[in-house]
């Protein structure tokens, strides 16, 4: 019968649901890649006033948390601040996000990041107050050696890829999103137009001539959305641009991540919860006459630990001191209490 059918449908996906509770998707699992912003109705002709309205003020804004992201998500730190889903990372945003970024760097900037993620978790670890664990790295070293890495021109790359990465987010009015007119040669033409016009750019001049807020970036805002849009729109405007004192923006922002930002432990916090992370084993132990007690051993930072005696001391920067990171404690039997 219908009634029977319906039954037997019902039963069937109660523990189709229960399957899949009781087991994680594979990393391979379509579930896993569902493509963001579905339903979004995109503006595919926007208007040139909508074009430059769209703002990367979210994108600046966030230009510190993301590189902390960064920094976490590295082969050298990822396992330490992502160990629930270290064997399956394509779950993690944090680990999409970093090869994305990746993705846009070359030559030897991969491993620099790598190197710069895990002096910077070992400065935080040298910074720590927990359990002596500043004392099992070598901060002065990892501070000299951070000092001088923080400083190459890489860095300004790597902000620049983050901020790339972000900006397809950016917003506009009227629908308008900025990875949509990316490539958009027409659109370019259009925006060229906009932004070449006299009473434009004399409100560019102006503005930065009184030092307004912001207005040296807005210029290098309009000239970064023409190199995305037509290079042969950007060329016609940065000629013309330069030729009006008016700054242009040539590849790289050299202003998002400053050296000294990475001299104050900016992971302290993420590191510092590392460390308290408490793993605990029990095991019951025969006293006589049928009475047991509960030996419980209680080891905190762990990860931090292997962590310190993986890349850390890889790179020579391991003291070899252990920290004072284990506690043993005795309770009755059957429970964790001590």
């Amino acid at each position: 019968s219908s009634a029977r059918c319906i039954g037997f449908f019902f039963a069937w996906l109660l523990l189709t649901s229960a399957a899949l509770q009781a087991q994680p998707l594979s990393c391979n699992s379509p579930l896993n890649h569902l493509a963001p912003g579905l339903g979004i109705i995109i503006n595919q002709s926007p208007s040139a006033a909508d074009i430059d309205a769209i703002s990367d003020a979210n994108v600046m804004s966030g230009i510190s948390a993301s590189m902390q992201t960064l920094l976490m998500s590295q082969s050298g730190t990822y396992s330490l601040f992502n160990s629930w889903n270290a064997a399956c990372p394509s779950y993690s945003q944090s680990y999409q996000f970093a090869q994305n970024v990746g993705a846009k760097l070359s030559g030897s900037d991969p491993g620099n990041l790598n190197s710069l993620a895990i002096l910077t978790v070992g400065s935080a670890i040298a910074n720590s107050t927990s359990f002596g664990f500043n004392a099992t790295v070598n901060g002065s070293a990892i501070a000299t050696q951070l000092a001088v890495l923080a400083t190459q021109p890489f860095i300004d790359r790597i902000a620049t890829a983050i901020y790339d990465v972000n900006m397809l987010q950016a917003t506009g009015p009227n629908n308008t999103y900025f990875r949509a007119i990316i490539g958009n040669a027409t659109l370019g033409q259009t925006y060229q137009a906009y932004v070449s016009a006299a009473p434009y750019i004399n409100q560019l001049v102006t503005e930065i001539q009184t030092s307004q807020p912001n207005a040296t970036h807005k210029a290098l805002l309009v000239t970064y959305k023409l190199q995305k849009m037509s290079m042969a729109a950007y060329s016609a405007v940065a000629a013309l641009y330069t030729q009006n004192n008016l700054p242009v923006y040539a590849g790289v922002w050299n202003d998002l991540y400053s050296a000294a930002q990475f001299q104050q432990s900016p992971l302290l916090t993420q590191v510092t919860q590392q460390i308290n992370q408490a793993t605990s084993t029990s095991s019951l132990q025969s006293v006589g006459y049928g009475a047991y007690i509960n030996r419980v051993t209680t080891t905190y930072g762990a990860g931090v630990q292997g962590f310190v005696s993986g890349p850390l001391g890889g790179l020579g920067l391991a003291t070899g001191t252990a920290p004072n990171n284990v506690s043993r404690c005795t309770g009755v039997a059957g429970t964790q209490q001590c």
